[in-house]
């Protein structure tokens, strides 16, 4: 069973926003979506990082090849998974693109 909500609001998203979910860097970088919050008949896996100081979330087979694909690198300076887009933005788009979301007519 997961923690997540089933139903997406405006207002579940506001408080992880206020949780900062999403935000931070390195060692405190925290997922928008930690694999707890989501049901999967995939692959979701929790992977320790030396190099970020913390576990790296991933919510399918090709997300984590492209983690580890970058891990040892020495360009690798950070890595945020399931990163929080800006509301306003996405939002404008899918309204430019005609995608209808829930709640909305």
């Amino acid at each position: 069973m997961t923690a997540g909500p089933k139903v997406w609001t405006e207002t579940k998203l506001a408080e992880r926003v206020k949780k900062r979910l999403g935000r931070g860097s390195g060692a405190h970088y925290l997922p928008a979506i930690p694999i707890q919050d989501s049901s999967s008949r995939g692959v979701q896996t929790r992977t320790p990082s030396e190099e970020l100081g913390r576990t790296v979330d991933t919510h399918s087979d090709l997300e984590r090849a492209r983690y580890l694909a970058t891990e040892y690198r020495a360009t690798l300076l950070d890595y945020r998974e399931q990163f929080a887009m800006d509301r306003t933005l996405m939002l404008g788009t899918a309204k430019r693109l005609g995608i209808k979301l829930g709640g909305q007519q």
